[in-house]
């Protein structure tokens, strides 16, 4: 499986500055910041904002929330 690249999510979003409003996030310098790949929980989050289409890597997982 192919991570997900930081530059996938800000193609997805259009723009470093859009990427960090869909995350809550107060500043574009923190995805900036990132390296090459977004952390693990932002992936988490990326993938749920795409409904799939950026998927996160499997090492995300122990993070994933069980559903009831």
């Amino acid at each position: 499986m192919r991570r997900m690249t930081k530059d996938e999510a800000i193609k997805w979003a259009g723009t470093q500055v859009e990427l960090a409003k869909r995350l809550g996030l107060n500043s574009q310098g923190t995805i900036a910041g990132w390296g090459q790949f977004p952390p693990a929980l932002r992936q988490l989050q990326i993938e749920s904002l795409t409904r799939g289409e950026l998927r996160a890597e499997p090492e995300c997982d122990r993070f994933r929330v069980q559903a009831a």
